[in-house]
């Protein structure tokens, strides 16, 4: 029981540093996911291997790494590279297909950019268009539609 609050101080300042880090580096994380989720998850994870009693939790069979035994806490450790394969996998495959699947409103035609419109029966052009001597050039969209 002493331990929890050792925990709970080093998973704090582990995920505040994670964030920063996550800030640093500009990824795009808006709700600090990987950073109070992944990394606190990861330390956790750990730390009970490392904390674990059998004293406190009887359905524990072995002690943590603190009190001699290293079976529990190798078993944390094997846990946590497990499911961060498995995240990363299956994120990556999912991203994949998503990007299969849906397509954006910008279309790459012969490498240059052009807007998909709405037709409504009337001509539309764009100026956001650069030609190859960086002057703004109108495009007819029109056949797009």
């Amino acid at each position: 029981m002493w331990s929890a609050p050792l925990i709970g101080i080093a998973a704090g300042a582990t995920c505040y540093l994670a964030v920063q880090l996550k800030n640093k580096l500009k990824w795009d994380d808006a709700l600090d996911v990987w950073g109070v989720h992944g990394i606190g998850g990861v330390l956790g994870t750990v730390l009970l291997g490392v904390f674990a009693l059998h004293a406190v939790n009887p359905a524990v069979v072995t002690n943590g790494l603190w009190f001699g035994e290293t079976s529990f806490f190798f078993k944390q450790l094997i846990t946590v590279v497990a499911a961060s394969a498995y995240a990363f996998i299956f994120t990556y495959i999912m991203l994949a297909l998503i990007n299969l699947i849906t397509r954006s409103g910008f279309q790459r035609v012969k490498k240059k950019p052009v807007w998909m419109w709405r037709c409504m029966g009337k001509k539309h052009t764009t100026k956001d268009h650069f030609d190859q001597h960086k002057r703004y050039k109108a495009i007819d969209l029109t056949p797009l539609c």
